[in-house]
């Protein structure tokens, strides 16, 4: 594995990249790695079905299940508890 030595990192960067590691319960050194690499990771070109996208992106949580299309289906408003007069 390669190793970087990066220099005159903002203060509040630091800081930042801290509070993550502690909120994922990582060293530092981990989240950088992550955040390196989603920083570099290469995105699916835009021809590609948004639905297909979506279901590589959740395909680790292991849904098996085939999900019904509703396309027909009109969409009803949400209902937000304010009257109209």
């Amino acid at each position: 594995m390669a190793q970087l030595t990066v220099g005159d990192i903002d203060q509040d960067v630091m800081e930042r990249l801290r509070a993550l590691a502690q909120s994922r319960g990582q060293s530092l050194e981990a989240t950088v790695r992550e955040v390196l690499g989603d920083a570099v990771r290469i995105e699916p070109p835009a021809s590609e079905h948004i639905a297909a996208r979506i279901a590589r992106r959740f395909q680790s949580i292991g849904l098996d299940e085939d999900l019904p299309e509703f396309k027909g289906t009109p969409a009803r408003p949400m209902d937000a508890g304010i009257r109209r007069y």
